[in-house]
């Protein structure tokens, strides 16, 4: 196979696995998301389908949940920001543990 065949080859294949959804693209559907648009609204800013906007959505309230249970055990996810920013600063500290005027900077 030439350099030439190779290259159409992985072009060819490239385009039948689907293209890749930059970090950028995913941004822009997560942010969209979380300001209340529909998939439907975001697919004609974004280019990308309805369907992937969604599992990318999905995805990343997965992860989400999870980075939140793991730093935050003691805080329901289901909490509002507020809710944690009043509980002790940031929802990170015990009242002890909050940081020094030095560390902040």
């Amino acid at each position: 196979m030439t350099p030439a065949n190779h290259q159409k080859e992985g072009t060819h294949m490239r385009g039948m696995i689907g293209r890749q959804i930059t970090p950028c693209r995913q941004a822009a559907i997560i942010t969209m998301r979380e300001l209340s648009y529909q998939f439907k609204e975001i697919k004609p800013h974004t280019g990308i389908a309805i369907s992937t906007a969604s599992d990318i959505h999905r995805h990343m309230m997965k992860n989400v949940i999870a980075k939140w249970e793991a730093a935050l055990p003691d805080v329901p996810c289901e909490a509002e920001l507020e809710e944690v920013w009043e509980s002790d600063g940031f929802g990170l500290f015990g009242e002890d543990e909050g940081l020094l005027a030095d560390e902040m900077n």
